[in-house]
């Protein structure tokens, strides 16, 4: 049975005292709404690991090693860099990824992902400048690269990201995890005519999304005069949130 508590004067009504329910109210009419109820706190990072590798390393001559990075609690949302036939140069753009309370009662929890910055680019000087992102709230949870072999070696020759929104995982575990609808972006780099490249497929392992690459650059095998970007390896990580008591 729920008990009359008088509100104040001021306020000329009473409150229903009630249990205490996750929906912005003081249910229970101790003056404190939600006390009790869990709050998005701070996001952070969980397992992860490379996935295979695209193109080539610095095993094919003259190829240097780069390496580019999300900060904990942000994940990888596009690429840009510069690109024609094969990608020129590259940088990542990260996002920070936040938690926020619905308006259902009890709450569900609604991921987004904030404003993007664009990393330090590695490569060569040409190309057409190009950046390719996710839409709104949604990061990059895998890749299609075009890979060709010469007799001087191999390299990149066209990268398109796949995207997905994020929810929340099981209860307790506070892991948010890729959604059921992918959707695939704009393919960057044309290839070449006549070296057909071979399309290559990278996913994150369920319950992960990219955070960051290794990457190499050299000389372009059809004609060194070139640098471009001849080899990826992209990280796959989990972004994990906690939820604190409120009040």
């Amino acid at each position: 049975m729920s008990a009359e508590v008088d509100a104040g004067s001021d306020a000329g009504t009473t409150c229903l005292a009630a249990a205490e329910v996750c929906d912005g109210d003081d249910d229970d009419c101790d003056g404190t709404a939600d006390d009790g109820c869990p709050v998005p706190g701070p996001t952070g990072r969980g397992e992860g690991g490379d996935l295979d590798l695209i193109g080539a390393t610095t095993t094919q001559a003259a190829n240097t090693e780069f390496t580019l990075g999300c900060a904990v609690g942000e994940a990888l949302v596009g690429i840009a860099g510069a690109a024609y036939e094969s990608i020129d140069r590259l940088a990542i753009q990260c996002a920070p990824v936040t938690l926020a309370r619905g308006i259902s009662t009890p709450y569900q929890y609604l991921v987004a992902v904030g404003g993007a910055t664009t990393s330090t680019a590695h490569g060569g000087t040409g190309g057409t400048a190009f950046a390719s992102a996710c839409p709104a709230n949604m990061v990059v949870t895998g890749a299609r690269a075009w890979v060709a072999d010469t007799t001087t070696g191999r390299s990149i020759y066209g990268v398109q990201l796949r995207c997905s929104r994020l929810t929340v995982g099981a209860v307790g575990a506070h892991v948010l995890v890729p959604g059921d609808q992918p959707m695939e972006l704009s393919r960057i780099g044309t290839g070449n005519a006549g070296l057909p490249p071979s399309p290559v497929d990278v996913a994150c392992p369920t319950g992960r999304v990219m955070t960051g690459l290794t990457g190499w650059y050299g000389p372009w095998p059809l004609y060194d005069a070139f640098t471009t970007v001849n080899g990826l390896r992209p990280r796959c990580d989990e972004v994990t949130v906690e939820l604190v008591a409120a009040g």
